[in-house]
């Protein structure tokens, strides 16, 4: 007769959403800060903020594969940001006496996941790329830097 086992899933990114030059994109972006009103309360705004982060990571993946660098950093910028926010409401929340572990021990797989996929990017990516569209200035984007650990 066979033990059961148990297993531990590893912290899973959502599946890409939208993306940028998908006519509903602007919709989603638009839902996405209007979102932020309505989540009233550290612990709403922890999770709103973090799948936030997730969701801009897997999209600035998709967008580093298909070398749509400036607006990747984009994403990689407002996941950076969102992650902190997301660390800052979850310490809030615990300050004020609420037990949350489970939610800590998340924010912790969360950090652990979004580190192992920037050293990934960094290790695929070049470190600074000169970006050039037809309508603007050349930008350098220093995408070592942007996927700071």
């Amino acid at each position: 007769m066979h033990s059961p086992v148990a297993y531990a899933a590893d912290y899973i990114l959502p599946y890409p959403s939208y993306m940028p030059g998908h006519k509903l994109y602007k919709l989603e972006q638009i839902w996405d800060s209007a979102q932020k009103y309505w989540h009233f309360g550290d612990i709403v705004k922890f999770k709103y903020y973090q799948g936030l982060a997730d969701k801009k990571l897997v999209e600035a993946k998709v967008l580093f594969e298909h070398e749509q660098y400036l607006l990747a950093v984009d994403a990689i910028w407002i996941s950076n940001d969102s992650l902190v926010k997301a660390g800052e409401h979850l310490g809030i929340a615990i300050k004020s006496g609420k037990q949350l572990s489970n939610k800590a021990e998340i924010y912790k797989q969360a950090l652990d996941k979004h580190k192992e996929e920037r050293i990934k990017l960094r290790e695929e990516l070049p470190e600074v790329i000169i970006w050039e569209d037809e309508n603007n200035p050349p930008v350098m984007l220093n995408i070592y830097e942007e996927l700071r650990i």
